[in-house]
């Protein structure tokens, strides 16, 4: 495969930490470092779409997100959630659905979020969608079973994903190439007891998730406050959008494959114990592969990932 490198000498020069950069340049807003934190990593993962990955036991991962803060009202989950959009809106290189949709619609947006790269000397076409939802209800209602697989089953960034359905293309399966979708999505502690249904946890559809959970919006001052700077907002997007050029597989240094592969013949301990948890248990390590890969594009954009601690 074409090497990560290729691109990355080309722009490495402009490039410090991005997720870092972002937290400087979202300091004093109303909304913990923890939220800004996590909607970074999700905007840097949306930005990769389905151009990079990495191979483990024979199979590809990519770097597709379903992040969700939790907090309750006014802790500033929506702050964040909106600047990340911004973002994506001003990188003008990305598909961002509706925040409100059905189990159909999102079929079709992501039929219509139609890319082609030249990677390796070959047109690839895949579908890569971006989904924004600071009340994440407005996007997932009540018992939406239908909905809650289709998204299980896009998370696994498949080969090809179909659907029929009776009254659309003359009732022919409707096939969609290379899918992939990243969400970001907030939510209030309610919700995940009274909106998304047990099934939801048994299904493992909860597995997939990245809950990130804040208890309020740090206070910061009504009439001093420090706005956004419109040239670090500009950089930061000038960046995301290089991040939206990048291609190709990552190759782990040998120091770090050694150490994934001890901690993955413990279980990734330590190992939670919480019964809820217990499908999420075996999709930890995809989550980290796919957290491995967005931190090595923030902080280096190289195409090895070397050894790295997440907190």
């Amino acid at each position: 495969t074409n090497s990560y490198m290729a691109r990355a000498q080309e722009i490495a020069g402009c490039f410090v930490d991005w997720i870092d950069s972002f937290m400087a340049y979202t300091e004093g807003q109303p909304t913990p470092s923890r939220f800004r934190r996590w909607a970074a990593i999700g905007a840097v993962a949306e930005a990769l779409e389905r151009r990079v990955w990495t191979i483990t036991a024979g199979r590809a991962t990519y770097p597709n997100l379903y992040i969700l803060l939790v907090g309750p009202p006014t802790s500033g989950k929506t702050v964040a959630i909106d600047i990340v959009y911004d973002f994506w809106r001003e990188a003008k290189a990305f598909h961002i659905a509706p925040k409100g949709m059905t189990t159909a619609a999102l079929v079709d947006a992501l039929k219509e979020a139609d890319k082609k790269q030249l990677i390796g000397g070959q047109l690839v076409e895949y579908h890569s969608l971006q989904i924004a939802c600071p009340e994440f209800g407005t996007f997932i209602h009540a018992h939406d079973l239908e909905m809650l697989a289709n998204l299980n089953d896009i998370w696994d960034s498949p080969r090809i994903y179909g659907q029929r359905r009776r009254h659309v293309n003359g009732g022919k399966p409707i096939e969609i190439i290379h899918p992939q979708l990243n969400i970001l999505g907030g939510a209030q502690p309610g919700f995940l007891a009274s909106v998304m249904p047990e099934e939801a946890w048994s299904m493992g559809f909860t597995s997939r998730l990245l809950m990130i959970y804040a208890q309020e919006a740090p206070l910061v001052s009504l009439f001093n406050g420090t706005p956004l700077s419109k040239v670090s907002a500009r950089t930061l997007t000038s960046q995301m959008v290089q991040f939206s050029k990048a291609y190709g597989q990552f190759q782990w240094a040998p120091d770090a494959a050694q150490e994934i592969e001890r901690w993955y013949k413990v279980r990734l301990e330590p190992i939670p114990t919480h019964s809820k948890l217990q499908n999420y248990n075996g999709r930890r390590i995809l989550q980290y592969l796919k957290l491995a890969m967005v931190s090595a594009v923030s902080r280096s954009v190289a195409e090895t990932l070397e050894l790295v601690i997440l907190l």
